[in-house]
């Protein structure tokens, strides 16, 4: 029982993580439309 909510913990810290680093990523990236197409190749 407490690995299954450890485990539950980390899906959801690990999700909001990337969450804010896309988030952050769309905010630094829209003025500069150069960068995104440089990061995806």
């Amino acid at each position: 029982m407490q690995k299954g909510k450890g485990f539950f913990r980390l899906v959801v810290a690990v999700s909001i993580l990337v969450f804010i680093t896309f988030f952050l990523a769309a905010i630094f990236t829209k003025p500069e439309p150069e960068k995104p197409a440089k990061l995806r190749a």
